[in-house]
Parts: structure tokens; sequence; C-alpha cells
């Protein structure tokens, strides 16, 4: 759901931080394939994702940092990418 003004969050059940990525990158490559007409244009949009995986004992705030932190490396690193924290 919307998480803040251009952030969603996304939470799966998955087994493994490979799985979550998987499901990263196709979020992202269906959003950079998406046409969108408006007044006559073509608009297109690309995603910045950051994963990671709730740990015991994490709040929802930390996951939601870390998830916050490595969608602002994707960004660093060039913009429409999936990063995650990999641990």
């Amino acid at each position: 759901g919307r998480y803040g003004g251009e952030e969603f969050v996304g939470v799966y059940m998955v087994d493994s931080v490979k799985d979550a990525k998987a499901i990263a990158e196709r979020v992202r490559a269906a959003i950079e394939a998406a046409e969108i007409a408006f007044e006559g244009i073509t608009l297109r949009i690309t995603a910045s994702i950051g994963v990671t995986m709730a740990k015991e004992g994490d709040s929802v705030e930390a996951v939601v940092r870390r998830a916050d932190r490595m969608m602002y490396q994707s960004k660093r690193l060039g913009k429409n990418n999936v990063c995650s924290d990999d641990w």
C-alpha cells in the first residue's frame, strides 16, 4: 500500500531474500514496461525498490527503515533497479 508521497510498501510471505528480490524485480519490470497515455503523449515511469526481510524481534518500523535505506541505495546506483541488504 501507499506509505508516503511516492513510496509504497509491499509485504510478502517468502522463504528467502532471493524470493523477495525476484518478486521486487517482477514489480520493477512491470512498472518500467507500463505505458500511460496522457493528453496525447505516452508517459513511462520507473521504480527504485529496496528489499529486506523481517528478523526475529524486529518492529515494523525497523523493517521499513531497512527497506527505505535499500530504496535510497537503489536510487544512488542509478534508479530503476532493486537493492537488498542480502543478509
